[in-house]
């Protein structure tokens, strides 16, 4: 049971740590990257531009989570030795990007089949947001999120 509690008590840190909160999107994707450098040995590196002040706390918490779960693909699936996390909020739109120089998706495997693209694009919809993947066979994967600025 302590276990699991611990694992809990991991999981909500994961999703949400308090550095979004304390800091800001910026320093929490600065976290995430290292953090995945650290535990996985793939080269991670953010680009950040713009003023978050202008992101709603919704938006900075998807944004954090679609960032999340693309560098989780990317570790899972991708056999990349690097990956470049890009945050660009501009007038009227935020742009994340994560791309990787990993095996690129397969043209035989469903994108569409996991959880958690579904569940991102979903998310982002319902936001006014949008989610677009190129991924040439061998070429690596760039993930495109955007969102309008809320």
């Amino acid at each position: 049971i302590r276990a699991m509690i611990e694992r809990t008590r991991s999981l909500t840190f994961e999703i949400s740590p308090r550095v979004l909160y304390d800091l800001g999107l910026k320093a929490a994707l600065s976290g995430l990257c290292e953090s995945t450098q650290r535990k996985f040995g793939l080269t991670c590196t953010l680009q950040a531009e713009g003023s978050e002040q202008k992101l709603e706390h919704n938006t900075r918490v998807l944004l954090y989570q679609a960032a999340r779960e693309l560098l989780h693909n990317v570790v899972k699936h991708a056999s990349a030795k690097t990956v470049h996390v890009t945050l660009k909020i501009a007038e009227g739109s935020t742009t994340l990007v994560v791309s990787d120089d990993g095996t690129g998706i397969l043209p035989n495997r469903s994108v569409a089949s996991g959880f958690g693209l579904f569940s991102l694009r979903e998310r982002l919809n319902h936001l006014g947001g949008s989610l677009s993947i190129s991924s040439p066979p061998g070429k690596g994967t760039e993930i495109t999120v955007q969102t309008p600025v809320l």
